[in-house]
């Protein structure tokens, strides 16, 4: 039983840290999108 939920915890922890990092992505991507459209 505490294995199961050790797995889900993980789990959990995994999901947030691959969500954080591909919005950071998205956004990291969005504002060099604008710096370049502004440069043109």
């Amino acid at each position: 039983m505490i294995g199961l939920y050790n797995l889900v915890f993980n789990y959990c922890f995994a999901e947030i840290i691959v969500l954080s990092f591909f919005s950071y992505f998205i956004l990291y991507k969005s504002l060099v999108f604008f710096l370049f459209w502004f440069k043109i």
